[in-house]
């Protein structure tokens, strides 16, 4: 999985959960300070007040809330493209905004990552801005239709399955594909990464996103795998599976974590 989506989708998802059930926990992702050093700005580009020792995701979500804030999305931008093959690397993938939903209008949050300390104490600067529209966004309750992302999900791992088994990388099927699709089926148990009280179904295929995230750099299905797909020519149909299977991994993933933000949190859909 790549890190900044990972950071953008646990806040998303947290963030709905302090805002319809007022309860906020720690999360993987953002706790070691020196690793990590989060700040947040408003949109006249002042950062948001924090306390001394204050948990900065933490004050964040009191600055939504004390506006009202209804819920927030993660929302694709841009163009898709060919991002399955950058989206292993710092700035590589698609493109992510987080959208706070007010009255009237919503908020677009953009993280911008920055190096600040190199190895051996690498630390990452990131900064979350904000950027106020003049509208809320309409939202389409199909855009962020689970079953249908869970569907084509399925699609997409049983088709690029087949392929691995053809050009001879079943190792690739064996431990992500199938593996992903038992988890869609209940058959495999996962850890849950979403909190609690998000649908069974939503945790399901958004643990299966994260099982079956083969797109990276050396070692990844970005790397020997084309090679073998041409060997047996099969290079279309790879290309063609692989593109496939990553859109419906962002699509996924987007419906999921917009369950709690679209359906209101805790009420059965």
């Amino acid at each position: 999985m790549n890190g900044e989506l990972h950071q953008l989708l646990l806040l998303a998802a947290n963030a709905n959960r302090y805002l319809h059930m007022n309860e906020y926990r720690p999360f993987d992702g953002f706790g070691d300070r020196n690793v990590f050093n989060l700040a947040f700005y408003d949109e006249d580009g002042q950062p948001i007040p924090t306390m001394p020792a204050a948990d900065p995701v933490k004050s964040w979500m009191k600055h939504l809330e004390k506006r009202r804030c209804r819920g927030v999305l993660v929302i694709q931008t841009g163009t898709p493209g060919n991002e399955r093959e950058s989206s292993g690397f710092i700035g590589g993938g698609r493109r992510w905004i987080l959208v706070a939903r007010l009255d009237g209008f919503d908020e677009h949050w953009s993280a911008h990552w920055q190096l600040g300390q190199r190895a051996p104490a690498t630390r990452w600067d990131i900064a979350y801005r904000c950027r106020r529209t003049t509208s809320s966004m309409a939202i389409d309750p199909n855009t962020y239709n689970l079953e249908a992302s869970k569907r084509r999900l399925e699609q997409a791992l049983t088709n690029i399955g087949g392929l691995a088994h053809e050009i001879g990388e079943e190792h690739w099927k064996i431990n992500f594909f199938d593996a992903a699709l038992g988890i869609l089926e209940g058959k495999v148990s996962f850890k849950r990464k979403l909190p609690e009280r998000y649908s069974e179904q939503a945790q399901r295929v958004f643990a299966a996103v994260y099982r079956c995230w083969v797109f990276g750099g050396m070692g990844s299905w970005n790397d020997v795998p084309p090679y073998s797909a041409h060997e047996h020519d099969k290079s279309a149909e790879f290309d063609a599976y692989s593109g496939a299977l990553y859109n419906a991994m962002q699509n996924a993933l987007e419906a999921a974590v917009n369950e709690a933000a679209v359906i209101p949190y805790g009420e059965s859909q």
